[in-house]
């Protein structure tokens, strides 16, 4: 395929930086953008079902990933059928485990360990936990997401790391929230905290390694 074009790079960055939401807003514009390139058309297809995964939709994922796969064929793109694949796969088993966590005899879904330190010397990041805690996710998302917000305005990449940290507990956030976390503790070049992201990562079985397809 030939290079994309500007909006379509963009949508890419979007993902790799783990801002799904802007991915999801661009959607009818690029679909509209895409209707004449198959091949443009199944990517497109491919980073809406990547980003509604991120956000916790793997329904919405699925319904993107059949029109890629159905677009891929078309055009005849093997290489990219089979990352699609892959895909699917992913959504596929997500989906699956979700149906068996609505079993009460199903065991819970890994919790991430608590953060080093005094996590309720933030009064927001206190109330996220104390949310996940009370199995509240949308109020521990809340929460976190204003944590987050204190942390970056304060420049204090180790707070900004414990509210992402809290962030991944939240169904449908973990890979999002610690791909985010990753970015920053290894920008602010403190081990420790690249060491608490990954494990937190292999617990919650998340590969920050990776790419966007």
């Amino acid at each position: 395929m030939a290079e994309a074009p500007v909006w379509a790079r963009g949508m890419v960055a979007s993902l790799q930086r783990g801002d799904h939401g802007a991915v999801l807003r661009a959607a009818d514009m690029a679909l509209e953008a895409a209707a004449d390139d198959l091949a443009l058309r199944a990517r497109v297809h491919t980073w809406l079902a990547q980003a509604w995964e991120r956000a916790g939709d793997l329904d919405r994922a699925r319904d993107h990933i059949r029109l890629a796969i159905r677009d891929a064929k078309e055009v005849g793109d093997p290489a990219g059928l089979d990352a699609i694949r892959g895909l699917r796969r992913r959504v596929l088993a997500r989906l699956r485990q979700a149906g068996q966590q609505t079993d009460p005899a199903a065991p819970p879904a890994p919790a991430l360990p608590e953060p080093a330190g005094d996590p309720l010397a933030d009064p927001a990041l206190g109330k996220a936990l104390q949310a996940l805690r009370g199995g509240d996710p949308d109020a521990a998302l809340r929460h976190a997401i204003a944590a987050r917000e204190a942390a970056r305005q304060s420049a204090d990449p180790k707070a900004e790391v414990l509210a992402l940290l809290a962030m991944a507990r939240v169904p449908g956030h973990a890979e999002a929230a610690l791909r985010s976390a990753h970015d920053v503790a290894d920008h602010a070049g403190n081990e420790g905290l690249v060491s608490a992201v990954v494990r937190a990562a292999e617990e919650l079985k998340v590969d920050l390694g990776r790419r966007v397809f």
